[in-house]
């Protein structure tokens, strides 16, 4: 039937795998560079070999699949550690903001006249951290 399709009806992909179904030996070279249409023409190779390079083959395919399955592993580690990371990065930074903003606090009032022990009580400083403020 493929030959009886008007060609406004097919496109490129689906007479590349009508191709294949029916003569995987008649695709063109230049549809053998899209990866799909290349990885059926290996898987077909593969099961068409011989049982020793099948096995050869189930081989190769194993250790990629462990490799591949390793990356996984430690890349999702690492995304795992970035995140503790960055937490503890934006952790320290609020406590800094926090820990500047009773700084400015304690020098505002400072310059009011507040007793130390006051703006020791309202801002959780040390009298010695408001001290170094004068």
């Amino acid at each position: 039937k493929l030959e009886a399709t008007p060609k406004r009806f097919l496109n490129d992909m689906f007479t590349v795998w009508m191709q294949f179904i029916r003569d995987p030996n008649s695709i063109p070279p230049e549809f053998l560079n899209i990866p799909e249409v290349k990885e059926a023409m290996e898987e077909l190779t593969h099961m068409s070999a011989d049982p020793e390079t099948r096995a050869e083959y189930d081989a190769r395919v194993r250790e990629m699949n462990r490799i591949y399955a390793g990356q996984t592993v430690k890349y999702k580690e690492g995304l795992e550690e970035g995140k503790k990371i960055g937490l503890e990065k934006g952790r320290a930074e609020e406590r800094a903001k926090a820990e500047a903003a009773k700084m400015e606090s304690a020098r505002k009032m400072l310059s009011k006249g507040l007793a130390i022990q006051d703006i020791a009580d309202f801002t959780g400083l040390s009298i010695a951290e408001i001290d170094a403020l004068k």
